[in-house]
């Protein structure tokens, strides 16, 4: 959007950030940190209201984004068509990977300048994933979904369809560096080494006898009051003991409030100070 702007000054773009739920308010959040730009973040379960959230925004005369999510996109697809939208982003863009989803279908009819895939993992299983996104981006520069499959995708497994490896390997990188943008961790964060040191903790004193208890008489109603006859007879279902014993094991405070003996937690904490004092 800021290249555009620098070459048309007088031109008031308009991006489109189509996001996951989760992450509107995340975006919201970035956009203040990183830009000066209006912004409006669409929210609600009600269409009416949506619909003129988005019209009040409509009238900003500014350069501006606007965030909405995969779910209510398809209810706005004719009025985001008339807003002239120079740029489109798909944020996590695996959620349309699959064309035969509404999400694909009802991203694919809006009409925008630019198109910009974003996700971490833009091949979730076999090299066909790629397709879509691809598709979506440039659309008509791939061909079509089987033609595509039959130039990258090795065939085979169940009646020799599915997909279980990738030919022309290096026709098709020669071709994805011209429209994807990869940065790996180790580009981005400079972070040192994992270094792992076991600590091997007792359970000791009433947590023990607890834990002991448990394991013996399968019996829980003696240490924790609040515990109902229906869940006492579960604890004779071992997965159920197996719970509650690493729920001791972790803190007792997680089955009896108002009671926290963890020395796993303890030592936790310890560790976690020394650190610190060391910087």
């Amino acid at each position: 959007i800021w290249a555009s702007v620098k070459k048309d000054p007088d031109k008031r773009c308009l991006m489109v950030a189509v996001v996951p739920a989760s992450l509107r308010m995340n975006w919201a959040d970035e956009i203040e940190k990183f830009t000066k730009l209006e912004y409006c973040v669409v929210t609600g379960n009600n269409a009416l209201d949506r619909f003129k959230q988005v019209e009040r925004f409509k009238k900003i005369d500014n350069h501006k984004i606007l965030v909405l999510n995969y779910e209510v996109l398809g209810s706005h697809i004719q009025q985001l068509n008339s807003m002239n939208i120079d740029f489109i982003v798909a944020d996590e863009a695996h959620v349309i990977k699959n064309k035969n989803t509404n999400a694909y279908k009802n991203i694919s009819q809006i009409a925008a300048g630019r198109r910009l895939a974003m996700t971490g993992t833009p091949m979730t299983n076999q090299v066909d994933d790629l397709w879509t996104l691809l598709d979506w981006v440039t659309p008509g520069q791939w061909g079509t979904f089987h033609g595509f499959k039959a130039k990258y995708c090795v065939l085979g497994g169940f009646n020799g369809k599915q997909v279980t490896a990738v030919k022309n390997e290096r026709q098709l990188s020669a071709r994805l560096s011209q429209v994807m943008l990869r940065r790996e961790i180790d580009n981005v964060i400079d972070l040192p080494e994992v270094n792992v040191i076991k600590r091997m903790v007792s359970l000791v004193d009433r947590p023990r006898e607890m834990y002991n208890y448990l394991a013996t008489e399968h019996k829980l109603m003696k240490y924790v009051p609040s515990m109902t006859e229906e869940q006492e007879e579960a604890l004779e279902w071992p997965m159920v003991r197996q719970l509650r014993m690493r729920q001791i094991c972790s803190s007792t405070c997680t089955l009896v409030d108002g009671w926290d003996e963890s020395p796993k937690l303890d030592l936790a904490i310890e560790d976690a100070c020394e650190i610190l004092d060391n910087g």
